[in-house]
């Protein structure tokens, strides 16, 4: 291998080591070594052909001792030899397109790689967030402990999403429909049951527990009054007494609710300003996710623009080239 050879291929792996992605850098490396000895091998053929030819030069040299014929021996001997290279300029109209084929798709190639600056491997990241799920999991159920959740049959999800905001600072509010999946996979609470919109509940009785519409119903005023009669129940249902005392004996029988001065509770759904508490600061939380997201979404056009004007600046090179080959 020629010293030019050698710091050329010094100078390739300084690139691949700097600038190539860690997974495609032993193939590339691979390649370029095979290409190196491909060089290597081409240069020592020419070598030894060239050789060969001065040999032969010499002994004709001897043999004739005429510099005419010598010469025109020469001459011979370097047609023949220079009679298979060809020009490295387009001969055609159609290998000039070829070329300029070859040469966008090495464009293309550069762009990619200039792209992936930006992307994420989907596959890694949907890995990455399985796997701090199934931590925040754990530390969600540690919580569940220390607060002794499991005492109520039911809670409120906003009951254990307040809790954990406050003590995990890395989550964020649209994480939990993804970890309380895996919560009920793994048996840190028995279901997870949707009462409306608002309203959601956790599980921890072992026993299977469900609702009818009239019982959500009723869970959902408890949740959201502030002070909850059995006669404001009926004037907020229009249900008439002997309805609304099926439905509330039928809580009670799952021993979930009381009646205390005249106001239904719930059981696990703590009182008025607790609720309010747990409300206002989820609130608050995704009010700043939000604008958290705004944000990045901000910068992340400004990289998207960014990329674009470089596509727009590698595109006019590559017209201005084109421009130039055809003069």
């Amino acid at each position: 291998m020629t010293e030019e050879l050698e710091k050329k291929e010094k100078s390739l792996d300084i690139i691949l080591e700097k600038y190539a992605l860690k997974e495609k850098k032993n193939i590339m490396l691979e390649k370029l070594a095979q290409i190196s000895q491909i060089i290597a091998e081409t240069e020592s053929e020419i070598a030894e052909k060239t050789s060969q030819r001065t040999k032969l030069a010499e002994e004709s040299f001897k043999e004739s001792g005429s510099e005419v014929e010598i010469i025109q021996q020469a001459d011979v001997k370097y047609r023949t030899f220079s009679k298979g290279l060809s020009s490295a300029m387009p001969i055609s109209e159609e290998e000039r397109q070829r070329d300029l084929k070859d040469l966008k798709n090495v464009m293309e190639i550069l762009e990619s790689l200039e792209e992936t600056k930006y992307l994420k491997d989907q596959k890694t990241v949907d890995v990455a967030r399985g796997l701090f799920f199934d931590k925040m999991s754990q530390k969600i159920n540690s919580i569940i402990n220390e607060l002794n959740l499991r005492d109520h049959k039911i809670i409120p999800n906003d009951r254990l999403i307040f809790h954990s905001l406050k003590s995990i600072h890395q989550l964020k509010n649209e994480d939990f429909d993804s970890i309380f999946n895996i919560m009920k996979e793994t048996g840190f609470f028995n279901d997870f049951i949707e009462v409306n919109p608002e309203l959601s509940l956790i599980v921890f009785k072992r026993e299977k527990l469900s609702f009818n519409q009239s019982e959500k119903v009723l869970l959902a005023f408890a949740y959201a009054e502030d002070y909850l009669t059995p006669q404001k129940l009926m004037e907020l249902t229009e249900w008439n007494n002997d309805f609304a005392m099926k439905v509330i004996n039928s809580l009670k029988e799952k021993e979930l609710l009381t009646i205390y001065d005249e106001n239904i509770k719930i059981d696990g759904f703590g009182n008025v300003d607790e609720r309010k508490k747990w409300n206002e600061f989820i609130e608050n939380q995704i009010k700043q996710e939000k604008e958290d997201f705004e944000r990045k979404r901000g910068r992340q056009k400004e990289r998207e623009d960014e990329f674009k004007e470089k596509m727009r600046l590698k595109q006019q090179k590559l017209k201005k080239i084109e421009d130039q080959r055809l003069k």
